[in-house]
């Protein structure tokens, strides 16, 4: 397995991540550069502080740009859209501080590398139905 790490790299689990041989920090990236990274691994890792508020009521564009990539995730699962992930089949959620919890996702992808590949029918309906300009076109619209 091996871990791209971007963005932020100042929260605990990303420092003991980074810390290991088999992870490798890209920097803080550009959107093309994120998607580029995106497109070239099997799984996005969306973690986020818990004890910021924000980060637990936001809806982080990671977990948006990993389903529009054909990519699930991994989000800790203090965050609101946690549940949302994990019902739709969009990812794994865990714990932000158990990495007991992070290696055995990590080790079940690993054994399923082959199906975890291959982007499912939820993905390309959702980001097909959901993802592009026509769909927001009135909302914002209408909010101006």
């Amino acid at each position: 397995i091996r871990v791209e790490l971007a963005g932020w790299y100042t929260d605990s689990v990303a420092i003991e991540l980074g810390n290991e041989s088999f992870s490798h920090y890209n920097g803080i990236l550009g959107m093309q550069d994120s998607l580029r990274l995106i497109a070239s691994c099997d799984l996005v890792f969306c973690f986020y502080t818990p004890e910021i508020n924000n980060n637990i009521n936001a809806s982080p564009n990671k977990i948006y740009e990993a389903i529009c990539m054909g990519k699930r995730s991994i989000i800790n699962s203090e965050t609101k859209i946690a549940n949302w992930v994990v019902m739709n089949n969009f990812g794994y959620a865990c714990p932000y501080n158990d990495l007991d919890a992070l290696c055995s996702i990590f080790k079940f992808v690993k054994d399923n590398i082959s199906v975890h590949r291959i982007p499912d029918a939820a993905f390309v309906e959702y980001a097909n139905t959901r993802f592009y300009w026509e769909v927001f076109d009135s909302i914002l619209l209408d909010a101006v």
